[in-house]
């Protein structure tokens, strides 16, 4: 299987090995990555967050369980849930809408955690200060730290150098 291959003229190219025509795809899994035509990885993240966001909904109950530490939920929520929705985070190719689907996977993740009704319209600084006070510093775990690129807004100030 290949995705299809187009000249200068925009006409699809037949591939053959060995002279046997191979399959034009628009997109196909190779070692647990989804490969598109567009070359994108928006249909990898999508299926990896829907898939953590079902390992977040099998534990509302140790969510909302008082006797669970906010740091144990925390660390099962990193190892759990996080860890499914960056798996292959590495290859992905991130844009700036993939950068707000993760971030905002991120912040529901944390508003279930600290049980926050969806219609609270609390903004990410308040949900991350909350979630810093309650269990120390919070260091974000997205695929954004893997690229470079930040999620959280940066605070501090830059100095010009001579």
């Amino acid at each position: 299987m290949v995705t299809s291959a187009t000249n200068e003229n925009n006409t699809n190219i037949p591939t053959t090995v060995n002279g046997s025509k191979l399959q034009s795809v628009k997109a196909f899994k190779y070692l647990g990555s989804n490969i598109t035509e567009d070359g994108t990885s928006v249909r990898e993240v999508k299926t990896n967050i829907a898939i953590a966001t079902q390992h977040l909904s099998k534990l509302k109950k140790i969510w909302s369980s008082k006797n669970i530490s906010m740091k144990a939920k925390m660390n099962l929520l990193r190892s759990a849930v996080i860890s499914t929705a960056l798996y292959g985070c590495e290859s992905w190719t991130l844009t700036p809408y993939l950068e707000k689907r993760i971030a905002a996977f991120e912040m529901r993740c944390f508003c279930r955690l600290l049980q926050i009704p969806y219609n609270a319209h609390r903004t990410r600084i308040s949900v991350t200060q909350e979630v810093t006070s309650m269990i120390g510093e919070y260091k974000s775990s997205n695929a954004a730290n893997y690229s470079g690129i930040g999620t959280y807004p940066d605070t501090r100030t830059l100095s010009r150098t001579k």
